[in-house]
């Protein structure tokens, strides 16, 4: 993680006292796909291997949020952003093991599927923007019950990937701007679900096709909260 911040911190640095006006701070609001069939298919390995009365449902969208900094140009923006979606699966009253006793009981349980995201960004353009990002990935899989007794699990896998967009630029007011994206973001390697089913003991229903590149396509919706010089 030190690693890949080094060199924004050290271009940050670098720069005069009057380039600083430049800099903004964005936060903004993101949705997109999940492309998550294999962790679906986790969950309704889950759903049969337990007696329930609401199984998981599977995961179709992401929601989140982003927050970083700007640095305007007069070629297009820099950006150093932290971003993170993710999506919520509830499940009621499945049947499991107390850890402690040794003996059935029944626990709702949620599980978490999300992405966090560090990105360094670099754009092009006027009011249409073309964009990419170099990405430091934490894909975290988390099965949170709601009995103590009964072990949660937190699995994380840490890619590489890259973030291309397609987007308008919208100069508001001399300290306001606002940014539009579709986006496609790819990871550069592979992820697995077998840590996650292995933790969860449903090795033996078998994960198919563990291991998978996950690409998603989303939306968002920026603001760009300092001084507007182009």
């Amino acid at each position: 993680m030190i690693r890949f911040l080094i060199l924004p911190i050290v271009f940050l640095t670098g720069l005069t006292t009057a380039a600083f006006s430049q800099w903004n701070a964005i936060a903004g609001y993101e949705i997109s796909t999940a492309d998550a069939a294999p962790v679906n298919e986790l969950l309704q390995a889950f759903n049969l291997a337990h007696e329930h009365t609401l199984g998981f449902k599977d995961i179709k969208i992401l929601n989140g949020f982003q927050a970083g900094l700007r640095y305007n140009h007069k070629w297009g923006a820099f950006e150093m952003v932290y971003n993170r979606r993710l999506s919520r699966r509830i499940g009621d009253q499945f049947a499991k093991v107390n850890d402690i006793l040794g003996t059935m009981q029944t626990t709702s349980a949620d599980f978490f599927y999300e992405i966090r995201t560090y990105s360094f960004v670099s754009e092009f353009g006027g009011a249409l923007r073309l964009g990419f990002s170099l990405d430091y990935n934490t894909y975290l899989t988390e099965m949170n019950y709601e009995e103590p007794e009964v072990r949660d699990f937190k699995i994380k896998q840490r890619p590489l990937g890259s973030r291309f967009y397609l987007g308008t630029f919208v100069k508001n007011r001399p300290n306001l701007s606002f940014s539009f994206r579709l986006f496609y973001q790819r990871l550069w390697s592979e992820i697995s679900t077998e840590p996650i089913y292995n933790a969860l003991k449903l090795g033996d229903s078998g994960c198919g096709d563990c291991s998978f590149s996950p690409s998603t396509f989303g939306f968002s919706i920026i603001i760009n909260n300092g001084n507007q010089p182009y």
